[in-house]
């Protein structure tokens, strides 16, 4: 019976394998490294911004509301690095599995903090 049974999946293993599907091949991590990459890219171009905003909030040539939004970023940036540090390991550790989770936690946290700075750069 388990030889018979043996017998009818290696049969359509090989079936489907003449037909140019691999049930075997290795699985692909659906949320790949490009889409972590793109949000660095965005979260590193919105801690320029910021900084530059930061400073012209230090120096006082823009209003002093701006404190708030320097405050948010601050946190934000803290919180949007470590994620990004755990997202990073994740998927190179496992490069097979749904990153999903945790590359949107990261992306998230970039959009919050790209929302901010506009917030930021909307001051007079």
């Amino acid at each position: 019976m388990k030889n018979s049974i043996r017998a009818i999946a290696l049969t359509a293993l090989l079936g489907l394998a003449a037909c140019g599907i691999n049930l075997l091949a290795s699985a692909t991590n659906p949320v790949n490294t490009t889409k972590l990459y793109q949000a660095e890219l965005v979260f590193s171009a919105s801690i320029k911004t910021f900084n530059k905003y930061k400073d012209l909030c230090a120096r006082r040539v823009i209003a002093s509301t701006c404190w708030t939004y320097v405050v948010e970023g601050q946190g934000i940036i803290r919180k949007a690095s470590a994620a990004d540090i755990a997202a990073r390991n994740f998927v190179d550790k496992y490069p097979t599995l749904d990153a999903t989770n945790v590359v949107q936690s990261f992306t998230g946290l970039v959009s919050d903090f790209t929302g901010t700075v506009d917030k930021l750069s909307a001051i007079k």
